[in-house]
């Protein structure tokens, strides 16, 4: 067994955290999350360990003996399942589903992440977890076999929280980038004809941890509150950024079609808001909306 990293965060913590796939934005968020709340972290980044490798993963899970482990490792550029669905099927299908087995195996909880890319969007209010999945793309439907591989029969063990439109410092997202694009570009063009939820990495990784102390299971939307466009995202991005004295260069912020836009391939629902009651019921308090998401990213630093 070659797990090389360290426990971090408090040594005395009662909740010892396992992260796979710690190397990416939701996954930094969640190793951040949890040592805030105190836990022993386990930071276990691609090149620590390959999830597609079972025999390895249950060595490395069986010496750790984690309380929970937070899955945060996925294939989630759509073009590129598409391109390798073999490959990609192993990584969003097949070693999730396995966690969960070993889950029950080993007498730790998982943390899986879901997206919303599981919904076709053809209809104009917001998705309740109970709601019909349509997905629409290669990638939508490897997080939807997933979610229901986990899902089915595996009692409370596993929690599976479902985002959307993540962003948050050194992310490679769309929504991620864009302070950066406003402070180099004079002119932006964002993509159109999209409505849906979003999330600050850094809230979601926080409320996900709180979930899992309150020992919740089952499928739960992480969501800030209420609909946003990438349009109306970056046009509240630079009003907020220009009230904070930052510097912005970009004078306009145009919306233009999808199929202008490179890396939009792929079929993507042109709504996919999510709804947050029941998260809100677990929390015993009403989410955060996506403004505030988006002031707490730029604060936080971009």
């Amino acid at each position: 067994m070659e797990c090389v990293c360290v426990w971090s965060g408090k040594g005395g913590a009662v909740v010892k955290v396992v992260v796979l796939g710690a190397g990416g934005l939701w996954g930094r968020a969640c190793v951040a999350a949890a040592e805030k709340a105190g836990h022993s972290v386990m930071a276990l980044r691609r090149e620590d360990i390959d999830i597609t490798v079972a025999d390895r993963v249950r060595d490395c899970l069986k010496e750790l003996a984690p309380d929970w482990v937070m899955n945060a490792a996925a294939w989630a550029r759509m073009e590129r399942c598409r391109e390798a669905p073999t490959a990609a099927w192993a990584i969003n299908v097949e070693a999730p589903v396995r966690l969960g087995r070993l889950a029950a195996e080993l007498g730790f909880r998982l943390c899986h992440t879901s997206s919303d890319y599981v919904f076709a969007g053809k209809r104009r209010k917001p998705y309740a977890e109970s709601d019909r999945e349509e997905p629409l793309s290669e990638y939508g439907r490897q997080k939807l076999a997933a979610d229901d591989g986990l899902l089915a029969g595996q009692g409370g063990g596993v929690l599976v929280v479902r985002v959307a439109w993540l962003f948050g410092p050194g992310g490679a997202t769309f929504m991620s980038q864009i302070p950066r694009l406003l402070r180099e570009r004079d002119r932006l063009e964002v993509a159109e004809g999209r409505v849906g939820s979003c999330l600050f990495a850094g809230e979601g990784g926080e409320v996900a941890v709180e979930l899992m102390a309150r020992e919740v299971s089952g499928l739960v939307h992480v969501v800030h509150r209420g609909a946003v466009t990438w349009l109306d995202f970056a046009r509240a991005c630079r009003e907020e950024m220009m009230a904070r004295g930052e510097e912005v260069r970009c004078e306009e912020i145009q919306g233009v079609p999808m199929g202008r836009v490179s890396g939009l391939a792929d079929a993507r629902p042109p709504f996919s808001v999510l709804a947050v009651e029941r998260l809100e019921r677990e929390l015993g308090r009403p989410m955060s909306g996506w403004d505030e998401g988006l002031k707490r990213f730029l604060q936080e630093g971009t």
